[in-house]
């Protein structure tokens, strides 16, 4: 009973958040689960996404049922160190618009950094305090400074069978349904 209460609280919350979320460029599910203290700027939000405590997010997609914990950067500006000055008041070649996407089913550990502009494949997982210059394939796990590859969640049979079920696309009843008959 707590849980279905806690549930509905969260839902109402993030209805009430989302005037707010608007005006800064976002468009963000009312399934989406964003906690306390995040700041989102031109992001899109999928339903079932959750997003911990105190993240900072620029210009990033984010696809169904990726989860971010606590205390991650993602995108933001890259200060033009090749001109006179590093100042967004002295220069207009800083970079700040490239677009981050991360894919479904993603996991970003806490207190990880990715740079602008990065894609995470499908079912990609980035260890804790990571830093991600670089895009991942589909079902790969990334840990480091900077981060690197260092193994496939599964084999080629099995992400082909994931790929083809498009679990993302449905509601988590009908997704768990397919999850679990894959094998």
């Amino acid at each position: 009973m707590i849980t279905i209460i806690k549930q509905l609280i969260l839902f109402f919350l993030n209805i009430i958040r989302q005037p707010l979320w608007k005006l800064r460029g976002n468009q963000v599910s009312i399934h989406a689960r964003i906690c306390k203290g995040t700041l989102l700027r031109n992001c899109k939000i999928a339903p079932y996404v959750y997003i911990g405590r105190n993240c900072i997010l620029n210009n990033t997609i984010i696809d169904e049922y990726s989860s971010i914990a606590s205390d991650v950067q993602i995108g933001g500006m890259e200060h033009a160190y090749w001109t006179h000055s590093t100042s967004h008041h002295l220069t207009s070649y800083n970079i700040e618009s490239n677009i981050t996407h991360i894919s479904a089913d993603c996991w970003v550990a806490a207190g990880c950094i990715i740079k602008q502009g990065i894609s995470l494949g499908l079912g990609s997982v980035l260890g804790a305090n990571s830093f991600l210059n670089k895009n991942t394939p589909d079902f790969s796990i990334w840990v480091g400074s900077p981060a690197r590859l260092l193994k496939y969640r599964f084999d080629d049979e099995l992400q082909n069978k994931i790929r083809q079920s498009q679990y993302w696309q449905l509601n988590p009843k009908k997704a768990k349904s397919i999850l679990q008959n894959i094998y």
